[in-house]
């Protein structure tokens, strides 16, 4: 299956850029691999022009996978801000980096630590920094 079209936003290209050149290969191996495919392949958009329905980083993202009909939430963290006890997952991931630059309702392919890959859909924003004006995050 085809990945899906995303969108990044300069800030989030630029700041993941810096990221991903300090990242060694590590447990977020397979997350560093989907966010670097996908930072070459998404057009990236200015602040301004973010749609309210784009997944961003530091948004709260409600997603479902489609295979198990499990929903969950996560806040989309950037290494540093990570914080499991409250939802804040690391953008190297591969939950995290398969979400970012999705819309609501558009799904994705996710590998899981378990090996097996999960269907993952976007159902819902709960907060995103674009449009609540948080653009320092």
């Amino acid at each position: 299956m085809d990945a899906p079209q995303t969108i990044l936003t300069k800030l989030d290209v630029e700041r993941l850029s810096k990221i991903l050149a300090k990242a060694e290969a590590s447990y977020f191996a397979t997350g560093i691999r989907l966010l670097r495919e996908k930072m070459a392949r998404s057009p990236s958009i200015p602040a301004d022009q973010v749609p309210p329905t784009l997944v961003t980083m530091n948004s709260i993202v409600a997603y479902v996978d489609e295979r198990t009909g499990k929903q969950s939430e996560v806040v989309m963290a950037y290494p540093n801000d990570t914080d499991p006890a409250r939802g804040r997952v690391s953008i190297l991931s591969p939950v995290c980096a398969s979400l970012l630059g999705l819309h609501i309702g558009q799904s994705v392919e996710c590998p899981m630590p378990d090996g097996q890959t999960a269907r993952l859909r976007v159902v819902g924003i709960e907060y995103q920094p674009e449009k609540a004006g948080d653009l320092h995050l």
